[in-house]
């Protein structure tokens, strides 16, 4: 399988090749820059055709996980995308320029180092890249001919076929793929063999993982690298990388699946997913079942002692580990009879402009949405609505086609607001609709998304100083106003809206919430219900938007509280506001923890961050949250976690007794993003 890996997918079917072995066919595409020399196609060619070559993929509206697949030998190769919400798959193309009897498997994603993916696979015994309209292949052939495992790292592809069935199988690779003189491994290579009997049947797909920040494999080698696959009954194959990049040795761990409905027999797993942040401080890795059983998630970190690892050739001596693995069911995927697939292994977003408010407020005030399920009843809208007209119901937002930050935005108060999406690639912002429908005076902020919990997100936002769910055609609003009129900081957590009015601005501030925005008897907390407030001098200025955490499975900050919630803001100089919530959803305390940001342009100044992101996997075990500076001075990554002692939690109204915390935050400069007056942002939150 294949994807781009901010995002998470599922399967299709693989083509038949040796009656001894259960394979899937279809490439496991990873991006792959094609910048080395276009070498000779599949396809016929004369000396005086120019060569081709294969383009980028289109990660900004295909982020979720793709496959390469075909039902019959008869058939043309199809390359799918995963509707993640029904488990169907939308082709975006067929490889009809190949022969039918041209093998396609191996898939993955090849990265340019720029923000750009290329599809590369083993296509008729060689390595290419491919695209809707041709390959670009190097000369010499793989070591065999039709491989079913692959994966990309840098410009290493790794391949294999089917290790588990067939008789001891080696892990091959070939070295500087994207060069004029690409290293092919030989099978005398390889430093060991994975012999028949240590799991069950055979792995079908494998992904790469790599320790660029976090220890996601706790065993003794450091910042190490792995290739990780999984058997037919859980079983996890993970092979370990030296630092010069072969494979060196390899364990097996059972599986423990958290899954009610498992029949207890066997299925292949033919497509894996990896997404991951840019710095590989998050991760989440996905494994999609032939047999129709669905998607099951990886969780991270594996424990892999020493005495686990197998290498060498005497299998005799080769072992299962006694650590086990644990994976849930994720998503349910249809039964295909080959499945293998890619993803474009990135995905996140960055930021847009602010409208002015008042002039003691340094603000952006557009919404910061995040997916919001418009099931409440219709209420009457910001509009002028006559009694004969049915009320608007807005609809869900089109997370699998614009899964990268969204903002809400407008340069003038002569201008209707604009919801904009971010193009990572070059840092602008594209429009998708302007919301003409709200008069100009209209104040539109503290957006967020708010999920149906079947996967649809709607947008959110105050408006009009109510809580409204809007698209591109109306809202569909709360009758009831909020506490403040124009608050610029809003966020979504299951059926609660938190929204304020600029922390650190204007004297202290205090965090509001409604509870059961989707329910026909929303609970609108009052002034009086806060617990504290937040004074002016404690961090630089002011907050302008933050996100909602929830530590489903993850302690994302240690403190003294287990499975708790919070909100996290950024301040003017990397000061990170973050306030937990009670078991029951009130914001109970906060601490402010300074900022230490790994940047070395940093102009020592100051920048509002008006628009703030969350990424995170559907159990909350890997998290990335991004930050958009108004001055564009870029977006800034929060690494995770943060440590707050007990005695940096502030609460009460005495806001003489509160204090900044001595522990820090760190920060990492992510990408460029634009210059913008008014900053506010959302976003899908699984890509």
């Amino acid at each position: 399988g294949m994807n781009c890996p901010l995002g998470a997918g599922a399967p299709p079917p693989p083509d038949d090749e040796e009656d001894d072995e259960e394979e899937d066919p279809q490439p496991s595409p990873q991006p792959v820059a094609l910048v080395y020399a276009p070498t000779p196609q599949p396809q016929e060619e004369t000396d005086d055709e120019p060569q081709y070559e294969a383009g980028v993929f289109d990660c900004d509206h295909h982020g979720n996980p793709v496959q390469v697949l075909r039902e019959d030998d008869d058939e043309p190769y199809r390359v799918v995308e995963l509707d993640t919400s029904s488990g169907k798959y939308t082709t975006l193309y067929e490889m009809d320029y190949l022969s039918l009897d041209t093998h396609v498997n191996a898939v993955a994603m090849h990265s340019d180092g720029e923000g750009g993916y290329t599809a590369l696979a083993s296509i008729g015994g060689k390595v290419c890249l491919f695209d809707e309209s041709g390959t670009e292949c190097l000369a010499q052939a793989l070591e065999v001919t039709k491989p079913n495992l692959g994966a990309v790292l840098g410009d290493v592809f790794y391949y294999a076929k089917e290790p588990g069935n067939g008789g001891s199988r080696r892990i091959y690779w070939v070295e500087d793929i994207v060069s004029e003189t690409p290293v092919f491994h030989k099978h005398d290579d390889a430093l060991f063999e994975i012999p028949v009997g240590l799991f069950t049947k055979s792995v079908l797909d494998f992904v790469a993982i790599d320790e660029q920040t976090v220890d996601w494999v706790h065993d003794d080698v450091e910042e190490a690298s792995y290739l990780v696959g999984l058997a037919q009954r859980f079983e996890v194959l993970i092979v370990r990388l030296s630092t010069d990049g072969e494979p060196e040795a390899y364990a097996v761990l059972p599986g423990v699946v958290d899954w009610e409905d498992d029949p207890g027999d066997e299925s292949p797993f033919g497509a894996a997913f990896a997404y991951h942040s840019p710095t590989w401080n998050s991760l989440e890795t996905f494994f999609a079942s032939n047999e129709g059983w669905g998607i099951f998630e990886l969780h991270w970190p594996l424990i892999v002692p020493d005495e686990c690892w197998n290498t060498g050739f005497e299998t005799d001596t080769h072992e299962v580990c006694a650590s086990t693995a644990n994976l849930t069911r994720w998503h349910d995927s249809e039964e295909s009879s080959s499945n293998d697939g890619m993803n474009c292994p990135l995905g996140a977003g960055a930021p847009p402009p602010p409208d002015d408010e008042e002039d003691d407020e340094e603000e952006d005030p557009q919404p910061s949405p995040q997916p919001v399920a418009l099931v409440y009843a219709p209420t009457p809208q910001p509009q002028e609505e006559t009694d004969d007209e049915p009320q608007y119901e807005a609809g869900v937002f089109d997370c699998d086609h614009h899964g990268n930050p969204v903002q809400v935005l407008r340069e003038d108060d002569d201008e209707p607001y604009r919801v904009v999406e971010l193009d990572t690639s070059s840092g602008k912002y594209t429009t998708l609709y302007e919301m003409d429908y709200l008069s100009l005076d209209t104040h539109v902020n503290a957006v967020a998304m708010h999920s149906d919990g079947e996967g649809g997100y709607t947008a959110l936002a105050s408006i009009g100083g109510k809580v409204c769910l809007f698209d591109e055609s109306g809202t569909e609003c709360l009758a009831q106003a909020l506490e403040v009129t124009k608050p610029n900081l809003g966020a979504v957590l299951g059926d609660v809206f938190y929204y304020a009015k600029e922390p650190g601005n204007g004297g202290s501030r205090r965090i509001y919430w409604v509870e059961d925005i989707v329910s026909e008897t929303p609970v609108f907390h009052k002034h009086d219900d806060a617990l504290f407030e937040i004074p002016v001098g404690l961090f630089t200025k002011s907050v302008l938007d933050f996100v909602a955490i929830d530590e489903q499975t993850v302690d994302w900050v240690h403190d003294d509280v287990e499975e708790a919630s919070y909100l996290v803001g950024l301040a003017q100089r990397f000061e990170v506001l973050i306030v937990r919530l009670s078991t029951d959803g009130e914001p109970e305390a906060y601490a402010v923890l300074p900022g230490v940001v790994d940047w070395e342009d940093d102009p020592g100044d100051e920048s509002p961050f008006g628009a703030a992101f969350a990424y995170h996997s559907p159990t909350w075990n890997s998290l990335e949250t991004f930050f958009a500076s108004n001055e564009g001075w870029g977006i800034f990554e929060l690494h995770w976690p943060l440590i707050v002692p007990d005695e940096c939690w502030n609460t009460g109204f005495e806001t003489d007794t509160h204090e900044v915390c001595a522990s820090t935050a760190n920060l990492t400069r992510w990408h460029d993003s634009e210059e913008s007056s008014s900053n506010d942002g959302m976003n899908c939150p699984l890509g």
